[in-house]
């Protein structure tokens, strides 16, 4: 799972990749790039406890989430633009996922609709608060989905709503 952190001042970024031991070449390719942390754990212990791993080591103020599968068609500067200066009520930027050339968006009905991100921008001052409240960037109780839903959850729970941005993500 990859982790794309950034700091608002300058929009330097860390790309995160947490790699549970892939044996096709891919891990010694990102361990030779000069712009990637590779969190090497060589065991396959499912995406959320790769988005925990990666998030641990990530440092930036703004937490991109993305997939191994997928890639932004868009810019992160203007995610972080409008969580930062847009839409200060906000505690989460969905992004859309291209699925049969429609930009998605997921939702949940929990008493009121909420939407959460599979792929989402987040600041990690809210992101730290949920950590420490379920025990992880992504809830540990669950292996592989669930945990995007969780954090989108209790971001919603501590009356920050997501907004959805217009940028993409293109799933392989």
């Amino acid at each position: 799972d990859v982790r794309l952190a950034m700091r608002k001042d300058d929009f330097t970024y860390e790309i995160v990749v947490c790699d549970g031991g892939s044996a096709d070449g891919s891990r010694e390719w990102l361990a030779a790039q000069k712009d990637i942390v590779l969190v090497g754990k060589r065991t396959l212990d499912g995406a959320v406890d790769a988005n925990n791993h990666a998030y641990l080591v990530s440092r930036g103020e703004y937490v991109l989430t993305l997939n191994d599968d997928c890639r932004l068609l868009g810019s992160p500067r203007r995610l972080i633009k409008m969580l930062r200066d847009e839409c200060n009520d906000l505690g989460q930027i969905a992004l859309r996922f291209n699925h049969e050339g429609r930009g998605m968006i997921n939702s949940v009905h929990t008493g009121a609709p909420s939407i959460y991100g599979n792929y989402s921008l987040t600041h990690r001052r809210l992101t730290n608060l949920v950590a420490y409240i379920q025990g992880g960037y992504w809830s540990p109780v669950y292996y592989t989905y669930g945990g995007d839903v969780e954090l989108s959850m209790w971001i919603w729970a501590l009356g920050l709503p997501a907004g959805v941005s217009d940028e993409q993500i293109e799933a392989a």
